[in-house]
């Protein structure tokens, strides 16, 4: 029988250790508070980069957040070394804020959306941003498949190079939201990228899509399009007709290209161009928290998320609140009879919860006339009276004899090994009956880990003869020292397992350079994150060729040239020889002193003249007489 029951147990105890674990296990291996406890019962929000991170991991781990809207409710900034690389089908709403994409970033917000909703924030890139790309290539989205875009802005300077293993040069689209869109739509969209790629302000490649209150700073909307529809569409590039369903109102108009002319030149009214004049357009939602209804115990909460133009972007449900109770509650004591409980009023609706219910006061009881049975003797399990009021709760009974050997005075005849059983023999304390019984074989069990290299630790086995060996498993870290922009951080890791550590060198975050401006004839200057003003050397172009004046007879040619990094100008005047220079000679200018000698010459040459014809004629009458 106790072998049976030995048996029964140790299955229990196998079948608890074997699916325990799986019961524990989460839906994904990565999951942060604020998806496993969100703040409100439909939205969940992130309000930093690591939750970015967070977010992008969960879809790689399978999560598609289908019919879940994740919002941004603070801008951040993110290194993308690798983004969304599985579909995302749920709605993203960015609220107004912006996500400044650093410098070594090598991949998009997303790799794939499916049937997705991409709302209300700004991408732009922190000093050039660098993305690789095999047939397509976006900031925001690989491709995007019956997606929706709302109120999307990208800026900055964004560049591409191509995959190792992309497909050819001729085969490659590149966007500044979506690399290909099929069957989507761009609503309040705005472009005004600089790029040496060429690139298509919404999308490379589009089939099916629609463009609608949009301004496109690029050279034209989509770069390869089929079926699209465009109405209310400012552009400042011009495409074929063919592959375009309709144009609406679509503009290639004066002021937006005066406007991305302003952007070009750091015209500080550049967002006056893009905002005012583009109003009838397009319009970038900015929001606002607002608090509407509180949440309360009997009904829900309401959170908006409103822009200044009145529209609501987001609205939030708040759970209902616990009940509210103005103290811990009346315990009412059980008896033999009642049974106990404590309990509490809510103060803000009146309900009533009963706690802590305890069973009636059982009749404290005592065991009277008890006879234990033996193997061979019959026994009595006595009898329960309440020791309060004498009441008998329970009759004992006749119990038979156990027929049970009752087992003691052990004596361990041969001691298990790690590969042999051992025995134990018995004797009854009530019969002197003898039973010899197997101890299991202890088996080769690890003892404690310790170090061994800083790769694993080792475990030396009962036998003494053999170890077990493990790599570390290292926690998540403590960061010891913060990353500057000059200074590496460091990251302590500690193996759980065996205690050893180990430190890791963070990268330095590198200096981000703001926009270069003029500071003078010979430097224009950048302000950088950490404060300091750095200063570089003109790059000017190789000048446009002005007019050529001429004074005193020499020519003079002047060179308009330009820095191809802040726009500074400047002008310098070349001699040129004669026969030399651009453009029609001017007529000649004689110098009076010119001028005088040679009236003198004129003059001796009349009077020479003159006195030799009289010379001549009186001559030849001299000559007749």
């Amino acid at each position: 029988m106790k072998k049976i029951l030995f048996v029964l147990v140790a299955s229990v105890i196998l079948m608890y250790s074997v699916f325990l674990p799986f019961a524990a296990v989460n839906a994904y291996p990565n999951e942060p508070s604020w998806f496993t406890s969100p703040e409100y019962e439909d939205v969940y929000t992130i309000s930093s980069a690591s939750g970015m991170y967070e977010f992008i991991q969960l879809i790689n781990d399978g999560c598609d957040f289908f019919g879940k809207t994740v919002c941004l409710t603070e801008s951040v900034t993110l290194l993308l070394s690798s983004g969304a690389e599985r579909p995302f089908r749920g709605s993203f709403n960015g609220l107004g804020n912006t996500i400044y994409i650093r410098s070594g970033s090598k991949s998009p917000l997303f790799s794939e959306l499916d049937g997705a909703e991409i709302r209300n924030f700004t991408v732009t890139a922190n000093g050039t941003v660098t993305l690789l790309q095999g047939d397509f290539g976006a900031p925001v989205a690989i491709s995007a498949e019956n997606t929706l875009f709302d109120g999307i802005r990208v800026t900055g300077r964004f560049e591409f190079e191509r995959d190792d293993d992309g497909g050819d040069e001729d085969e490659m689209f590149t966007g500044m939201i979506a690399g290909y869109a099929g069957s989507s739509t761009f609503v309040n969209c705005v472009c005004d990228v600089t790029s040496g790629s060429e690139y298509g302000s919404f999308a490379g490649a589009a089939d099916f899509c629609g463009a609608e209150n949009c301004f496109s700073g690029g050279p034209r909307p989509f770069t390869d399009m089929n079926e699209c529809d465009f109405d209310n569409v400012m552009s400042v590039g011009a495409f074929e007709a063919e592959g375009v369903l309709g144009y609406g109102n679509f503009a290639l108009a004066d002021d937006a290209v005066r406007a991305m002319n302003a952007a070009v030149a750091g015209d500080p009214d550049y967002n006056y161009w893009l905002v005012e004049r583009s109003k009838p357009y397009v319009h970038l939602h900015t929001a606002e928290k607002t608090d509407g209804t509180p949440a309360t115990c009997v009904q829900k909460g309401q959170t908006s998320y409103v822009c200044t133009c009145g529209k609501t972007l987001l609205e939030c449900t708040v759970p209902m609140t616990e009940h509210t109770y103005s103290d811990e509650g009346t315990v009412v004591e059980p008896t033999c009879t009642e049974e106990g409980y404590t309990l509490h009023i809510c103060t803000v609706c009146g309900h009533e919860v009963v706690s802590d219910r305890t069973p009636k006061a059982d009749h404290v009881t005592e065991l009277v006339g008890a006879v234990e049975p033996t193997c061979s003797k019959r026994g009595y399990t006595g009898d329960f009276v309440c020791i309060n009021c004498g009441k008998v709760i329970e009759k004992g009974m006749s119990v038979r004899a156990t027929g049970q050997h009752e087992w003691g005075n052990m004596e361990i005849t041969k001691e298990p090994t790690v590969d042999k059983p051992g025995y134990v023999t018995m004797r009854c304390v009530n019969c002197n009956a003898k039973t010899v019984e197997e101890i299991p074989a202890l088996g080769h069990v690890p003892l404690e880990y310790t170090y061994f290299d800083e790769d694993q630790h080792r475990a030396e086995c009962t036998c003494g003869e053999e170890y077990y060996f493990e790599n570390h498993k290292w926690d998540a870290g403590v960061t010891v020292k913060e990353a500057t922009a000059d200074e590496d951080g460091e990251i302590l890791y500690t193996c759980t397992v065996c205690g050893t550590s180990k430190t890791v060198a963070v990268a330095a975050l590198g200096h981000d350079m703001g926009e270069w401006q003029p500071y003078d004839e010979t430097y224009h200057a950048a302000e950088c994150s950490c404060g300091e003003l750095h200063k570089e050397e003109h790059e000017f172009d190789d000048g446009i060729e002005g007019e050529t004046r001429f004074e005193d007879g020499v020519g003079y040619k002047s060179t308009l040239y330009t820095c191809i990094i802040c726009g500074a100008q400047k002008t310098a005047e070349e001699k040129i020889e004669a026969g030399q220079g651009g453009g029609e000679n001017p007529d000649p200018v004689i110098s009076p002193a010119r001028s005088k000698i040679t009236a003198v010459l004129i003059a001796v040459f009349a009077i020479l003249f003159v006195g030799g014809v009289a010379a001549t004629v009186f001559i030849r009458k001299s000559d007749v007489k």
